[in-house]
């Protein structure tokens, strides 16, 4: 509940949902970077001026990119397949031989 009250105003509500739709899809982005189906590739920060021209100012800021790689997820999928075809061709070669 926010603001004491027991009641959530639009904004919070709004806000609330978006915080977790970020955290599922940074969890997801997590799990794929682990099964090595996604790289991430990180560049910066940089030092970067910008100059405003009206005003003849400038002001620095840091800039930097992230940018991510989808890897050979078809492949994983299919070593995937591969696996669970194995472990059932296993557990019905166990279970003749438990017979």
């Amino acid at each position: 509940m926010f603001g004491g009250t027991g009641v959530m105003n639009g904004s919070d509500v709004i806000r609330d949902v978006m915080q977790q739709s970020q955290q599922i899809i940074l969890d997801q982005l997590g799990d794929l970077v682990k099964k090595g189906l996604l790289v991430v590739h990180s560049d910066g920060p940089m030092l970067a001026r910008e100059i405003d021209p009206s005003s003849d100012s400038y002001k620095f800021k840091l800039v930097g990119s992230v940018r991510l790689e989808l890897k050979d997820q078809g492949y994983i999928q299919k070593l995937e397949q591969e696996n669970k075809e194995m472990r059932e061709l296993l557990e019905q070669m166990q279970a003749l031989v438990g017979k």
